[in-house]
């Protein structure tokens, strides 16, 4: 019986006969030939969200990084591919996707936003935002109030339905 030297486990001194080298070789060779399906960008985006993948140059996996990247209907589409997921990384995925939107504030805000517990972060930070709108409408007037929010939504990549209605709640909060 002759054998090969199979070169690919040298660590482990492996010795194949023949015929098991070419089963091993046609195995390589059919493998070889199908074409190398690349990732789709939602199974990057999932492999980035569980710690499986970074992104290029170590940036950092903040929500701001994520949409410019991924786009801003990122969200719907993890979404999506998330139904297609076992349960189990399902929750591991929804508790990813929500410790990014934590990346949204800064260490200051979650302090001080916090402190109902990490859930509330959002409705606590909106509740705050609102107020300090109301205080800013009464002491500048409507029509400041709207330009200096215009102003900051857009510094701030908010939509512009979304300032449209912070402008209203902060109105309707005002009466």
């Amino acid at each position: 019986v002759s054998v090969l030297y199979c070169h690919n486990m040298r660590r482990f001194s492996c010795v194949l006969p023949v015929a098991a080298s070419t089963a091993v070789a046609q195995r390589f060779a059919a493998d070889a030939a199908k074409p190398a399906q690349a990732p789709s960008k939602v199974q990057v985006l999932h492999n980035i969200l569980v710690g499986k993948a970074a992104f290029k140059n170590k940036a950092l996996l903040k929500e701001c990084n994520v949409e410019a990247v991924f786009g801003a209907s990122w969200k719907s589409e993890i979404a999506a591919h998330a139904k297609s997921l076992p349960a189990e990384e399902q929750k591991v995925l929804s508790r990813q996707i929500a410790r990014l939107s934590l990346t949204r504030y800064t260490t200051r805000e979650l302090a001080t936003f916090a402190g109902e517990g990490v859930a509330n972060v959002d409705a606590a930070a909106e509740a705050e935002n609102l107020a300090n709108g109301v205080a800013l409408l009464q002491q500048v007037g409507a029509s400041e109030f709207e330009t200096t929010v215009k102003t900051e939504g857009a510094r701030s990549n908010w939509s512009e339905d979304s300032i449209n209605k912070f402008i209203a709640s902060v109105k309707a909060a005002k009466k």
